[in-house]
Parts: structure tokens; C-alpha cells; sequence
């Protein structure tokens, strides 16, 4: 029998199909662009280095309706928000140097920006901040952050994470690729663990296995209209695709890449 954890991470699955796929058709009609289109940089000058105008090994970022980027800089241990056209950015979370403070981030790997539907109210920043170990959430506007998945450090228990890697967000669900621990995870809102999504059995081939993964995304695929769980399968070459069963762990349904391409559904 499913624990009361596992339900909520399956229903919330179950909503992408009635809150994302009034989008499709929007994606599905927009033409290739057929003309050769200049690269511009929008953020960041010759270099690296530590000035609002400079970036040092930028990592996971997220583009906003508005055409603002923000940027994980993450030797700089923060997150910049870069305005279309501006010369510089504005530090949004960290940039207080490394540490474990809810003021700081250390080596934050992606993030995720829920943007905010009523005007005047700030964004949310959720950061995989790796070194931490946490997702750790900022208001817009707020120095300091909450700590929303991972506690106690570096380890495999299910209230911690080992290098959280990249992060996707569905109807209040945090999901996080969990580097070390070879697994997926899922965390409700004020949730104290998270729920084990995938993996976590180990490094390994089988289709219950990850092997340090990275990519993460929740989304409906068009080829079919049904929910499902991408994840870049890094040392194992591949990309799993899992779709959502009656029942936590999930294995996957499909592999691309790796030793063999094939479906398995």
C-alpha cells in the first residue's frame, strides 16, 4: 500500500495533464525559424570575476516572461537577475560568500523561478545548492532563504540529499535529482523528508537504477499527452523516461542512449 507521501507526489503528477496542456497547442503551432539568427550575450563580460557585471562558471538559469534571465554564478556563490539590456546584474540570493547560512549558497548548481501571477508580488527562487546539500527557497527582495529539501548535512536518509543536481517544481511538488544517493526525490510544501521517486538502489544499469543523475524535468510529452519523468542518466550515457504507475518507486519505461535504445514500455 502507498504511503500517504507517495499519493500526493503521484496526484500532483497527475494535474500536469490539466494545468500544463492547455499550453500545447501554443507550443505545437509556433514555426521553425527559418533565418540565421546572431548570438547576442545578455549577461556577463569578457572574463570572469566577481563584479555585478561579470559572471564565473554561470550553471543552471531561468528566462522569464518578461525576457529577464536569472543566472546561477556559481563559483560566485550566488544567483544574479539580469534585466534585456542591462550592463550588470542584481544579486537575488547569496552573494555573501560559501557557506551553510540562509544567507549564503555554496556551488548552486540550478535553479527554478516561479513567477508570480499578481503584479507587484515577488517571485520564488528555489536553488539546488549543492555543496549545501538543500533546495533552498528566496523571496525575491529577502536576503535570507528557507531551507526546503535536505537537512542534516550530506547523507541517504530520506529528510537528506547528496549534492542535489538540478530541480523541477510541479503543483507544489519539488522534485530534485539527488546526485550522490542515485535517485530522484520528491518533497511536498513543508514537507521534513522527501519521497523516493526513482532510483535509489544503488549505482547501476537496471531500470530501477541511476548512476549519478543529472537533467531533470516533469512535463507533458507532446507525442503523446501524457506526464512523464525525464532524467539525464549521466555515467550510465542514457536518458530515462518514467511514466507515472500506481506505485512509488517508479521504474522506468523507456531508455535513450546508453548501451541500448530501446522502449521497454
Amino acid at each position: 500500500e502507498q504511503s500517504g507521501a507517495s499519493r500526493f507526489v503521484l496526484a500532483a503528477l497527475a494535474l500536469l495533464l490539466s494545468d500544463r496542456f492547455s499550453a500545447l497547442p501554443v507550443l505545437m503551432g509556433v514555426a521553425a525559424a527559418t533565418e540565421v539568427v546572431e548570438p547576442v550575450v545578455v549577461a556577463g563580460t569578457p572574463g570572469h570575476g566577481s563584479a555585478w557585471s561579470q559572471l564565473s562558471h554561470p550553471h543552471g538559469l531561468h528566462a522569464a516572461r518578461d525576457g529577464t534571465v536569472y543566472i546561477a554564478d556559481q563559483a560566485n556563490n550566488r544567483v544574479l537577475r539580469w534585466a534585456p539590456g542591462a550592463l550588470e546584474g542584481t544579486v537575488v540570493a547569496g552573494g555573501n560568500g560559501h557557506g551553510p547560512g540562509l544567507q549564503q549558497l555554496y556551488t548552486p548548481e540550478d535553479i527554478l523561478v516561479d513567477e508570480s501571477e499578481e503584479t507587484g508580488q515577488p517571485n520564488l527562487i528555489y536553488v539546488a545548492d549543492r555543496d549545501n546539500h538543500r533546495v533552498i527557497l528566496f523571496t525575491e527582495g529577502q536576503p535570507a532563504g528557507v531551507v526546503v529539501a535536505g537537512s542534516g548535512g550530506a547523507g541517504s536518509a530520506n529528510h537528506q540529499l547528496h549534492s542535489p543536481w538540478c530541480i523541477d517544481l510541479v503543483n507544489g511538488q519539488l522534485f530534485v535529482s539527488d546526485y550522490y544517493n542515485h535517485r530522484i526525490m520528491a518533497w511536498a510544501a513543508d514537507a521534513t523528508e522527501g519521497t523516493l521517486v526513482a532510483g535509489g538502489n544503488g549505482a547501476g544499469q537496471g531500470l530501477h537504477q541511476l548512476y549519478y543523475p543529472h537533467g531533470l524535468s516533469v512535463s507533458i510529452l507532446v507525442s503523446n499527452g501524457n506526464a512523464s519523468i525525464l532524467v539525464s542518466d549521466h555515467n550510465n550515457h542514457r536518458v530515462m523516461q518514467y511514466s507515472p504507475s500506481g506505485k512509488l518507486p517508479l521504474t522506468a519505461n523507456a531508455v535513450f542512449g546508453g548501451r541500448d535504445r530501446k522502449s521497454v514500455v
